[in-house]
C-alpha cells in the first residue's frame, strides 16, 4: 500500500467520524482561493485541484469528490492505495458522467488481501508520480488562468 494527498472517488471506502468532518460549503473558500500557498499545498494531490475546487464553489460542476479531497487536505489526512488495483473502473468508455472516453484506467485486478505496514510513510517518489498523472497541459492552465485568476 501507499499513501497520497488525494482521495479517490473510485472504490473507497471511509470512517463515519471522518466524514462528520466534511464541510461541504467550505465556508474558508475565499480566504483559501485568496492564498496562493493554501493552493499549492493543496495541490500537491494534482494541480487540477484548486480549480476544480473553484469551479464547484461557482456551481459550475457538482462533485462530492473535490469536497472530499479538500476536508483530506484540511485535516491532514491521506488515501491509503493499494499498489495493485482492486476495482475494476468502467465508467472510462463514455458511459461514465464526469469522464471522457479512455483506456489510461485500465488495470490488472488483484484480489488479494493488503498488508499494512506497522508505520505508514509517504514515499515522495510515489507522490511526485501521483501529481505528475493529474498534471495539467500549459494550455489547460493559461486557459485557467484567463477564465479563473489561477491556474493551480
Amino acid at each position: 500500500v501507499f499513501v497520497c494527498p488525494r482521495p479517490s472517488s473510485w472504490g473507497w471506502a471511509t470512517w463515519q467520524d471522518r466524514w462528520a468532518k466534511a464541510d461541504w460549503e467550505i465556508a474558508d473558500f475565499q480566504s483559501f482561493i485568496a492564498n496562493k500557498t493554501e493552493r499549492k499545498a493543496f495541490n500537491a494531490g494534482g494541480d487540477d485541484l484548486s480549480v476544480m475546487l473553484l469551479r464547484q464553489q461557482k456551481g459550475e460542476i457538482n462533485s462530492w469528490a473535490i469536497r472530499w479531497a479538500y476536508t483530506h487536505f484540511r485535516q491532514g489526512a491521506y488515501c491509503l492505495y493499494p499498489t495493485r488495483s482492486k476495482i475494476l473502473n468502467i465508467g472510462a468508455d463514455k458511459s461514465g458522467t464526469h469522464t471522457p472516453s479512455t483506456d489510461k484506467y485500465e488495470v490488472m485486478i488483484d484480489n488479494g488481501l493488503c498488508d499494512l505496514p506497522a508505520t505508514i510513510t509517504i514515499d515522495k517518489s510515489i507522490k511526485s508520480n501521483f501529481k505528475k498523472f493529474f498534471k495539467r497541459s500549459l494550455i489547460r492552465k493559461a486557459i485557467n488562468w484567463f477564465k479563473y485568476g489561477i491556474s493551480t
